[in-house]
Order: structure tokens, then C-alpha cells, then sequence
């Protein structure tokens, strides 16, 4: 009788209190497991903060709005032609594109889509030769990521100065 009474009654009750000392123990396992990815991250975090400028400078150079970054271009060109004696005349256009995909060969893996856009400010400034040469010197040692696609010179009689038509690109993601 008194085995029947521990078969029924004790063993269901043992049974049910192993089982909750292993999902205690796996609990507790994987708390500490969280605790030390915790720490890691909090590590990281402590390390990139360390780098915070370097990262500010990439932020600036690949801003991650398109709008944005086409606006702080035109106002970065309207500042950069200012400082180096050429008066900005004309914004033209800008559009912002993704860029097209590589052209894919037969039988290769699939590339996935890049998620940079091409940003094109077409423009046009007037002044001397050197303060254009200034400008674009300007623009190629700013923090942003600028290539000149494209540079015409259209000089007009009736000005002193000759005009230069630019076309000019950048990147945001």
C-alpha cells in the first residue's frame, strides 16, 4: 500500500519537480548567456564610441537620405563656389537614381541590388580659370564622396567672366 501511495501520489510529483529543476537550470543557462551577449554589445558600444568622429565622417560622405543629401549638396556646392571666387548662376537639375545593375553573364549566382543612389547636380558658375581650379580642388577633399562627370566652358561676349557648366555626382544609400 505504502508503494502504491508513492508510485501514485510522490512520483507524478517528483517527476513534475525534475522537470521544472531542468527548465530552471536551461532558464538560468540561458540567462547567462544573454548577460555575456549583453556585455559584448555594451563592449562594442563602449569601442564605437571611440570611433564616433570617424563614423560622423562617413555619415557626411554617404548620408543616408537621398532628399537630404541632394539638398546639403547644393548648399555644400553654393558654399565651396563662394569660398573659392565663383558665383553659382544656374542650377540646371538634379536627379536622384539607383544605379543600374552589372549586366549579369550566363550561369552566374544572381548579384543582390545595391542600395546606393547616385545623386546629379547639373550647374553652371562663373569666374576665373584658377578659382574653378580652387573648386574643384575643394570638392575633391571635402568628407563627400563627389566626382565631376562632366565640365563644359561656354564664354559669352558681353561677360567678363567665362561661364563653366558642371555636372557633377554623388552617392547616398
Amino acid at each position: 500500500m505504502i508503494l502504491a501511495i508513492g508510485f501514485f501520489l510522490i512520483w507524478p510529483k517528483y517527476q513534475k519537480f525534475t522537470k521544472l529543476k531542468t527548465d530552471l537550470e536551461n532558464k538560468e543557462l540561458e540567462l547567462r548567456y544573454s548577460e555575456e551577449h549583453f556585455e559584448k554589445n555594451q563592449k562594442l558600444l563602449e569601442d564605437l564610441e571611440e570611433y564616433q568622429d570617424q563614423i560622423s565622417k562617413i555619415d557626411l560622405a554617404l548620408p543616408d537620405n537621398p532628399s537630404f543629401a541632394a539638398i546639403s549638396l547644393i548648399n555644400f556646392i553654393g558654399n565651396v563656389s563662394d569660398q573659392n571666387g565663383l558665383k553659382l548662376k544656374n542650377l540646371k537639375s538634379f536627379s536622384i537614381t539607383e544605379p543600374k545593375p552589372p549586366a549579369q553573364t550566363p550561369g552566374a549566382s544572381a548579384q543582390p541590388q545595391s542600395k546606393v543612389k547616385e545623386i546629379l547636380v547639373d550647374f553652371e558658375v562663373s569666374g576665373s580659370y584658377p578659382a574653378l581650379k580652387n573648386f574643384i580642388n575643394a570638392l575633391e577633399n571635402s568628407a563627400k564622396l563627389v566626382e565631376v562627370e562632366n565640365l563644359t566652358l561656354e564664354i559669352k561676349e558681353k561677360e567678363e567672366m567665362p561661364t563653366f557648366n558642371l555636372k557633377i555626382k554623388t552617392f547616398s544609400y
